[in-house]
C-alpha cells in the first residue's frame, strides 16, 4: 500500500548550491518473502534466522556507507518475532551490538515481539485520546451541538483508533478494549455516566453511530477486497496469500489474520469470489450507521 502511494511521485532537494533536478520517490522491496523494505530513510530487513540477518544487516550497512551514507546505529533495533522471548544477538560492522526490543512503532503501528495486538490497540487508543484533548474546547462546550461533537469524533478521532486494525487480528479483549474506549467517548459526549446505567446499543442508536468492531470488520474486509484484486505478484497480495511453513503448536493457537477474515466473512455472509467485484464488496461489507439504516425504505 506504501509502495502504491508514492508511484510516479517525484520531488526535489534544496542545497545549500540550489535545487536539485527531479528525481522519482520509490519504495523498495526486495527480496520477496523474508522482504527488505526501504522507504525514505526508513530501512526493515527481515530474516528467518540469526545468521541471515546478521549477513544482510552487514551487507547493507557496508554497501550504504560505500555511498556515503551513515547508518545511526544508536536507533537501529533487532526484534525476535517468537511467543518464547528468544534472545539474538546482532552486531554491527564495528563489532557493537544492536539493541533488541520487545515492541516498535512502524509506519504508524505498533509490532511487538511475541505477535501480540493489544500493544497495538492500547497504542491507538492513546493516540486517540490525545485526539480528544486537542478537541477537548469543542466537545466538552455545553454549548456546541451534540451533532457537530458526534461528527467532530467520527471523522477526527475514530479514524485515530482505527488506523491499522485491517492487517492485524482481533480477539475478544481487543474487541474489548476498542468498545469501552468508544463508549466512554460517547457517554462524555451525551453527558451521562455509568451509574445512569444507559445501555451502550441505545446510546449508539441516538447518537447515530455504529460498533465500533462492526467498522473494524468493515475496514478488515475492505482491505481484503483491495488486496484480492491486485494483480499476481503484488507484495501485499504475496503476503496474503502465502503460507508459512511448519507445525502450529499444541493447544488452543493464537488467532492469525485469515481466521479473522474468514469469521468476518461469514459475519456478512460473503465468499471470497465476491471481493473481485468492488461495488458489490463493498455494499455488502459496510457496517451502515443507525441513523442512516433507519433511513432505509
Amino acid at each position: 500500500m506504501v509502495e502504491t502511494t508514492y508511484r510516479g511521485a517525484r520531488t526535489t532537494v534544496r542545497t545549500k548550491y540550489g535545487r536539485t533536478d527531479e528525481f522519482t520517490i520509490g519504495v523498495l522491496c526486495t527480496k520477496g518473502l523474508p522482504w527488505e523494505l526501504l522507504f525514505a530513510d526508513d530501512l526493515v530487513v527481515v530474516a528467518d534466522s540469526e545468521e541471515e540477518l546478521q549477513r544482510r544487516w552487514m551487507r547493507w550497512q557496508i554497501g550504504m556507507e560505500s555511498k556515503g551514507l551513515k547508518v545511526n546505529t544508536k536507533k537501529t533495533e533487532v526484534m525476535a518475532s517468537s511467543r518464547w522471548g528468544v534472545e539474538v544477538n546482532i552486531k554491527d560492522k564495528d563489532n557493537a551490538r544492536l539493541r533488541q526490543v520487545q515492541e516498535f512503532k512502524y509506519l504508524g503501528m505498533t509490532l511487538d515481539a511475541r505477535e501480540r495486538s493489544q500493544a497495538a490497540i492500547r497504542a491507538r487508543v492513546a493516540a486517540a485520546w490525545n485526539k480528544w484533548r486537542e478537541l477537548s474546547g469543542v466537545i466538552s462546550d455545553k454549548k456546541m451541538p451534540r451533532k457537530l461533537k458526534v461528527k467532530l469524533y467520527s471523522t477526527i478521532i475514530r479514524p485515530v483508533l482505527l488506523y491499522g486494525p485491517e492487517v492485524g487480528t482481533m480477539g475478544k479483549e481487543e474487541e474489548r478494549i476498542l468498545e469501552a474506549t468508544e463508549m466512554k467517548m460517547f457517554r462524555r459526549i451525551k453527558g451521562v455516566t455509568l451509574r445512569e446505567m444507559e445501555r451502550s446499543t441505545d446510546i449508539r442508536r441516538e447518537l447515530g453511530v455504529s460498533d465500533i468492531n462492526e467498522k473494524v470488520k468493515e475496514i478488515s474486509m475492505r482491505w481484503y477486497g483491495y488486496v484480492k484484486r491486485r494483480e499476481e505478484g503484488h507484495p501485499a497480495k504475496v503476503a496474503m496469500e502465502s503460507i508459512v511453513p511448519g507445525r502450529r503448536p499444541r493447544g488452543r493457537p493464537k488467532k492469525r489474520w485469515r481466521d479473522n477474515v474468514k469469521e468476518d466473512m461469514s459475519h456478512f455472509g460473503v465468499r471470497p469470489e465476491e471481493a473481485l467485484e468492488r461495488k458489490i464488496w463493498r455494499r455488502k461489507t459496510r457496517a451502515a450507521d443507525p441513523a442512516r439504516r433507519d433511513q432505509r425504505p
